[in-house]
């Protein structure tokens, strides 16, 4: 990897440690938002929001849902594209005690009404116009210019907060094999799984992560929410997808340290020859994360070998049910090998491989990979709590 900046890993675990409430990402937010209010906490085309105006949003949105009789334990429905209204709508969901889950407004009717019925959502917030009718309560969440902070308000909403026993989001799987499956995360398990993404990657305050991600897949949840527990800046792509020559020109408009993409992404807009140009695009990254699928060595070699081989790339694996990531390896400049490894595990979780018998396999021998984290989710129907 390229030399190491000072880590925010051991500040957010502090401030998790010493948070009221027990330690959550909206703790982790807050203590950002009394530090560095102005800065910069998520970008999506002509939009630059910052924390500050982040978190005062997301208390309007926290009010509306009070005044809708939402509480702890409730699910809300987030529908439309990863862009600034989705950061605040599913914050100010957990402001009130909700959880949120991500539906992508394309989703066929039928599968929509399973996924609102099977957690019981009980309000929809829109992130964006034209969204599918649900036949619940909607209400459209829009991010403002400018907002008045209301500190009051911040105190009315305080106890209302979800602590790190509470859930905090549902991601459905594809349902390839059968009925779409709930896979519930609490507050405790995603916020250890940020520290150790933070951590694994070496993200500091001052990086800014691309996200290509869409907000239904559990990818988004770590790249939307893990540089914003470390202070730094989340850039969305919304809901239009680029094409490489795109993405190049973002990186460079916004120097964009990382990118998180799919490992087909990242295969079709790195695996061929760079221009210089798209050289000069590239030259702030200090790291390409990728993965979902098994990535080709020799696409990777060739990144490893070539012009901009000196910036790391990270394949990652890991089950919806790990909470994103388990596992990543770092690949860096000269890289020959003929298969690229899942590596070690991420800070936060553990991995064993058991034999048949289900006990754990010795040196060399085979079996399969099992995965703890702190906190593992809920891998049932996702139901209300």
């Amino acid at each position: 990897m390229t030399a190491p900046r000072p880590s925010t890993a051991e500040a957010a675990a502090t401030a998790l440690a010493t948070a009221p409430a027990g330690g959550t990402i909206i703790d982790l937010i807050e203590s950002h938002v009394h530090r560095h209010p102005d800065k910069t906490a998520v970008l999506c085309g002509q939009d630059q929001v910052s924390y500050g105006l982040l978190w005062d949003t997301a208390h309007e949105v926290a009010e509306r849902l009070l005044a809708h009789g939402c509480s702890r334990g409730d699910t809300v429905a987030l529908v439309g594209p990863g862009n600034p209204a989705f950061t605040a709508a599913a914050l100010g969901a957990w402001l009130v005690g909700a959880s949120w889950v991500p539906i992508d407004p394309r989703l066929p009717e039928e599968r929509l009404r399973y996924v609102l019925d099977d957690t019981g959502a009980r309000v929809v917030l829109a992130t964006a116009e034209g969204t599918t009718a649900t036949g619940l309560r909607t209400e459209r969440v829009t991010v403002p210019a400018v907002t008045d902070t209301d500190d009051d308000r911040v105190e009315r909403i305080r106890p209302h907060r979800a602590t790190a026993d509470d859930r905090a989001y549902v991601i459905y799987t594809s349902g390839s094999t059968g009925r779409p499956k709930g896979v519930a995360v609490g507050h405790h398990g995603l916020a250890v799984h940020l520290l150790g993404a933070l951590e694994g990657y070496g993200m500091t305050a001052e990086d800014i992560l691309l996200s290509f991600a869409s907000p239904s897949f559990d990818a988004a949840v770590e790249e939307m929410w893990a540089p914003l527990a470390g202070g730094s800046t989340v850039l969305l792509r919304g809901a239009a997808l680029w094409t490489g020559r795109q993405l190049f020109e973002r990186v460079r408009a916004h120097r964009v340290t990382y990118i998180s993409c799919t490992t087909a992404y990242f295969e079709a807009f790195f695996g061929e020859e760079l221009s210089q140009d798209d050289i000069d695009c590239l030259g702030s990254l200090r790291g390409i994360i990728f993965g979902g699928e098994a990535a080709n060595p020799a696409v990777v070699r060739h990144w490893a070998n070539g012009p901009l081989g000196s910036i790391p790339v990270c394949n990652t694996y890991g089950p919806t049910e790990t909470v994103v990531t388990a596992t990543l390896y770092w690949i860096g400049q000269g890289w020959q090998g003929d298969r690229v490894p899942i590596g070690h595990c991420l800070p936060g979780h553990v991995s064993v491989v058991l034999d048949a018998a289900g006990q754990e396999a010795g040196n060399g021998e085979s079996g399969s990979s099992t995965w703890a984290a702190p906190a593992s989710p809920r891998t049932t129907s996702a139901g209300p709590t």
